[in-house]
C-alpha cells in the first residue's frame, strides 16, 4: 500500500504482528505495496524471498520453500478472519492460490453474485488450501468482480486502469480500497490483541545449538518434484502449501483411485486415493545433483493388494545432502510455520489415535509461540519414516494447555504424568510437563536414536494419570 496512506494511521504493519508472525507481516506488506505502486510485474517469488523475506540473493525457490510456506499460512488466517470477525468488512483481501498478487473482493459485488459465489477448487489449475473446504473441494466466498491492478506501464492514465469510466471516482475506489485494507489491518490487531508476539528471545528450559535448516544449500541446480502417481487430472495443494503435480512421468501398470475410505497419520488423504500399480517405471527429469526420494503408500481399507504387483501412490523428490537425511520438523496443527530460526515446520503428519485442542492461554512472551498454539493429547503415537543406517537426534517440545493457575484451569503438579518411549526404549518415565517448566515451553533432546530395521522411528506416549500431551516433534540426523 502507499505510503501516503500508510501514514495516515498508527504503524499497521506493527499491528499486524498481533496476528501474523514477522515473514507474514512482511509478505503481505511487501505485495501491497508493489500492487498499489502498479509494480504488479515484481511480485515474484524471488523478488518477495530477497526483498520481504530477507533470504540472500543467490536464493533459489526450487530449494527453499519459505515464501510458499508464508503465503500459505497468510492465506489461511485471511480467510478464518474473513469467515469470522471481518466477515462484514466491504472489501476482502485474497492472495489466489499459486499466485502472490493480491486481489480485493468487494462484498457488494459477492452478494450481488448471489448463491454463485463460490469458486472451484481446481481454479488456475490450483487447490483453494483451505481446511474448512478441503473435503468438500470449494472455497467459499469466490473471486468475482476482482479489483484489478494498476499496471507500471500505464500509471499516468488513471482512466486506463479500470474498465469502466469515470477516472475520479474510480481514483477513490482505488484510494478506498487502500484504506480498507488498512482499515481491516487495525481491526484485526483490535481483535486479537491477546495474540501479540514479541520478537525478542527468550532462555527456553534447554539450551542447545540451532539444529540444521530444513533448506539445503549447496545444491541451488537441483529441482523438487511432488506427483500424485496415478492422477491424471487437476494437481493439489497439500497442509503445507505445497503442490503434488497429475502424473505425467510414469508409464506401464494401470492406476486406480479409491474414496471414502479412512487414511491415518496424515492431513492430506488426498494423496492416497490414488496410485499406479503393476509393473510401472517412472522418469522424472532433474538436473544433476544429490536427491532425496520419498515414496508414499498407504493401504487402504478395502483394497486387496494381495498380488505380486507392486504399487505406489505417490513420489516426492527433494534437493538432498550426501549421505544424510534432511531433518524432520513437525508442529501439531494444520498449518505450516516458519521459525525465527528460518526453519520450516510442516502441519503434523505420522500420527496415529489422540485429539487436536488449541491453547487459548497468553503465549506472549513465547519464543515462536505458534510450534505451542495447538497439542495433541490422549492415546496416540508417531510413527515416523526415516532412513537406516544413521543415528538421530529427537527433539519433544512440550507445553502445559490445561493444568495450573497460569491457564486458568485446577491442578498443577501431578496433574499430567505420562511415559515416553521409542523404539522399545524408555526415554522419560513419571514425566511431569508442570512440575519440570510449570506453564513455559520445554523441549527434551535424546540423541544417538536407531531407527528400526524397517526404517521408523516410533514414539509411543503412554498415559498415567490424565493425557499425555505433544506440541511439536524433531528429527535432526546425526
Amino acid at each position: 500500500m502507499s505510503s501516503e496512506v500508510f501514514g495516515r494511521t498508527n504503524n499497521p504493519v506493527r499491528l499486524l504482528t498481533f496476528v501474523c508472525d514477522k515473514y507474514s507481516v512482511r509478505l503481505l506488506t511487501f505485495v501491497c505495496d508493489k500492487y498499489f505502486e502498479g509494480a504488479v510485474d515484481e511480485i515474484k517469488e524471488y523478488s518477495i524471498a530477497v526483498h520481504a523475506l530477507g533470504r540472500p540473493e543467490s536464493f533459489d525457490p526450487q530449494v527453499d520453500t519459505i515464501v510458499r510456506v508464508t503465503a500459505h499460512a497468510l492465506r489461511k488466517r485471511l480467510e478464518d478472519y474473513y469467515r469470522g470477525a471481518g466477515a462484514e468488512h466491504a472489501v476482502h483481501i485474497c492472495l489466489p492460490p499459486g499466485h502472490y498478487v493480491p486481489k480485493f473482493i468487494h462484498t457488494s459485488d459477492l452478494e450481488t453474485a448471489g448463491g454463485e459465489s463460490t469458486v472451484d477448487e481446481k481454479q488456475n489449475g490450483q487447490s483453494l488450501d483451505t481446511v474448512s473446504s478441503r473435503g468438500n473441494g470449494r472455497w467459499k466466498g469466490g473471486l468475482h468482480n476482482v479489483a484489478q491492478p494498476p499496471q507500471a506501464s500505464k500509471t499516468d492514465n488513471v482512466s486506463a486502469l479500470y474498465d469502466a469510466a469515470g477516472s475520479d471516482s474510480r481514483f477513490r475506489v482505488r484510494t478506498g480500497m487502500a484504506l480498507l485494507a488498512t482499515i481491516f489491518a487495525i481491526s484485526v490487531c483490535v481483535l486479537s490483541v491477546f495474540a501479540w508476539k514479541k520478537w525478542n528471545g527468550r532462555v527456553w528450559r534447554e539450551s542447545s545449538p540451532l539444529t540444521q535448516s530444513a533448506v539445503t544449500p549447496g545444491y541451488t541446480s537441483a529441482k523438487i518434484l511432488r506427483v500424485m502417481v496415478g492422477n491424471t487430472s487437476a494437481s493439489y495443494i497439500d497442509g503445507g502449501g505445497s503442490k503434488w503435480d497429475s502424473d505425467h512421468f510414469c508409464s506401464g501398470g494401470s492406476s486406480f483411485s479409491v474414496s471414502g475410505h479412512a487414511i491415518q497419520g496424515t492431513g492430506d488423504p488426498q494423496l492416497y486415493t490414488s496410485g499406479r500399480r503393476g509393473v510401472f517405471h517412472c522418469n522424472f527429469p532433474v538436473p544433476p545433483g544429490t536427491y532425496e526420494v520419498h515414496l508414499l503408500f498407504a493401504e487402504t481399507s478395502g483394497l486387496d493388494f494381495a498380488t505380486p504387483e507392486a504399487f505406489v501412490n505417490a513420489i516426492e523428490i527433494l534437493p538432498g545432502t550426501p549421505h544424510r537425511m534432511l531433518p524432520i520438523r513437525i508442529v501439531v496443527g494444520h498449518f505450516p510455520h516458519a521459525d525465527s530460526n528460518g526453519n520450516v515446520w510442516m502441519p503434523e503428519r505420522y500420527f496415529f489415535g489422540g485429539r487436536l485442542s488449541s491453547f487459548g492461554g497468553d503465549r506472549s512472551k513465547v519464543s515462536d509461540d505458534r510450534l505451542y498454539e495447538w497439542h495433541r493429547f490422549g492415546h496416540f503415537h508417531y510413527v515416523v519414516p526415516v532412513a537406516t543406517g544413521g543415528k538421530y537426534t529427537l527433539k519433544l517440545h512440550f507445553m502445559e494447555h490445561w493444568f495450573g493457575v497460569q491457564n486458568g484451569g485446577i491442578g498443577g503438579v501431578g496433574s499430567r504424568v505420562f511415559d515416553v518411549s521409542c523404539n522399545g526404549s524408555m526415554l522419560l518415565r513419571g514425566f511431569d510437563i508442570f512440575r519440570e517448566a510449570g506453564s513455559e515451553p520445554l523441549v527434551k533432546s535424546f540423541q544417538h536414536i536407531d531407527p528400526t530395521p524397517q526404517g521408523k522411528i516410533e514414539i509411543y506416549f503412554t498415559p498415567a494419570i490424565n493425557y499425555p500431551s505433544i506440541s511439536a516433534i524433531e528429527v535432526i540426523p546425526e
